[in-house]
Parts: C-alpha cells; sequence; structure tokens
C-alpha cells in the first residue's frame, strides 16, 4: 500500500511506501550522493569510482538501519501515516 493506493512490487519506488530508509552524503542539508560536475570537464570513470567507494563505506549504516532499527548519521526513517482505516491495525487497549 502506498500513499497513491495499492501497487504492485515492479510498480514500487521506495519513496512511495509509507515507512522506509532515506540516506544522505551531508545529512545536516538532506544533500544525497552525487558526482561533483566541473564546468568544462565531463565526469570520468575514476569519478564514478569514487562515489561508488564513498557509498558502499556507508553499508554498515544500511545493515544497522534494516538489522536493528537503529539510524547511524547518514540514514533518516520516513513514515507516513496511512489514513485508509482497513490498513491501520486495531491498537488494543
Amino acid at each position: 500500500m502506498t500513499l497513491g493506493g495499492q501497487r504492485t512490487a515492479d510498480q514500487l519506488q521506495a519513496g512511495g511506501l509509507h515507512d522506509h530508509f532515506v540516506m544522505y552524503a551531508y545529512p545536516k542539508s538532506q544533500t544525497w550522493f552525487s558526482l561533483w560536475f566541473w564546468r568544462f570537464r565531463t565526469p570520468v570513470q575514476s569519478d564514478y569510482d569514487k562515489l561508488v567507494l564513498r557509498v558502499t563505506g556507508f553499508l554498515p549504516e544500511v545493515d544497522l538501519a534494516l538489522r536493528e532499527g537503529k539510524l547511524g548519521p547518514h540514514m533518516r526513517h520516513v513514515v507516513i501515516p496511512i489514513h485508509n482505516e482497513e490498513q491501520i491495525p486495531a491498537t488494543p487497549y
């Protein structure tokens, strides 16, 4: 179930799920991982390789979030409330 309604697995995008994690390269500014594009310079393979190495260095934070629900400094947990009454589990009182 997403904000836009029921979706199949191949129609899903993580940002549309009501409960997902987001990872940022720079959490204070909520900046994602990307290549720096300098004027008059096209990125080369080594730029992509450096980006991959940087991102994979944060995999322990992803593992910690998924296994234990603990967030590292680059992670954010996004939970969007579901307003469809059928999807909300009953709360015992």
